[in-house]
This record gives C-alpha cells, structure tokens and sequence, in this order.
C-alpha cells in the first residue's frame, strides 16, 4: 500500500511540474530586440513594400477619421520600418497592451499597414506579404505578420516613445513626390 501512495504522489508532482512549466513558459521566454529582430521579423525583413494605408483615429479634435493610401513608395516603407527598427521591443500579453491602450492617451495614427504590392501579388493574393502595426499608444503596439498565414504579437517600447510627427513626415514626402 505504501508503494502505491508513494508512486502517486510522485505521479501528481510530476503532473504538477509539468503544468507549472507549461503556464510559466510564456512569462520567461517573452520575446525582446527590435523590430527585425523577432522571430516573426522573418516575414517582413528581407520584403520590399511599395504600398503603405495609414488609418488614423477619431478625436475631439479630428472629427473625419484619416485612411490614407499610398503607392510606389518602397524607400518610404523601409525608412519608417527602420525607425520602428531603432525602438527596443518587449513582448507582452495582450491584456497588458489594453491596459496601456485604456490608461494613456491615443496617438494620431490608429494603424499602418505595409503591403507587398509587386506583379506576383497581383496575380496570385496568397503570395502578398502584409504587416500590420497597430499603435494602442506612443509606447505599446500590435504587430501582426500575414504571409500565407498571421501572426500577432503585442510588444511595450523599453527606450522612448514613437514620434508621429516624424512618420507623419516621411509620409507628407510621398506625396510631393
């Protein structure tokens, strides 16, 4: 009887070992670097984006929401991911990114989103890469990456904050050219 007792408290602190480390996994192993370091980065590092939609977010001041489209603006595309490149990323979950999105105030540009619009992506949908930033805050953000499939991920800036007025102007040049 006693051999028996002793394999099942064995058994249930194995289970219990192996259910701790399950639920604990995700908060060691949270993903940090800058943006084209992540693992997701895969999808989008390498791609030439020549499409750029901004949405922007409805406030007391701006009353017409902006949903702008740009084209044949590849230089533009990779010079605001490599900003968004020099920003220190730590992954979170996303009930922490609505936390953040609830407690500080809302930045001018909702989302923007890059597109890989070349002649393959235009006979065949599947093969468009697609990135989606979604901007809660100027320091919490959602990162989606769509290539055949999507991934999401949400990430809280460590060194500073995002300045919309600098993609703002990277964005005004598309148009005088």
């Amino acid at each position: 009887m006693k051999k028996k007792r002793n394999k099942f408290v064995v058994m249930l602190c194995i289970i219990c070992c192996i259910i701790g480390g399950y639920k604990l996994y995700p908060r060691i192993f949270k993903e940090k670097g800058n943006l084209y370091s992540l693992k997701m980065s895969k999808e989008f590092k390498d791609c030439h984006y020549d499409g750029i939609q901004v949405f922007g977010r409805k406030t007391r001041e701006v009353k017409e929401v902006r949903n702008e489209a740009f084209n044949d603006c590849e230089k533009q595309s990779k010079e605001i991911l490599d900003y968004l490149n020099t920003f220190k990323l730590i992954e979170v979950s996303s009930k922490k990114a609505f936390e953040n999105e609830k407690q500080n105030e809302k930045p001018e540009i909702s989302y923007i989103i890059f597109v890989q619009c070349n002649e393959e992506c235009k006979k065949d949908p599947d093969h468009c890469k697609v990135v989606t930033i979604h901007f809660y805050n100027n320091s919490t953000l959602e990162i989606t990456a769509s290539y055949k499939d999507h991934t999401t991920k949400y990430f809280k800036i460590d060194n500073g904050k995002i300045d919309f007025n600098y993609i703002n102007k990277i964005l005004s040049s598309i148009k005088k050219s």
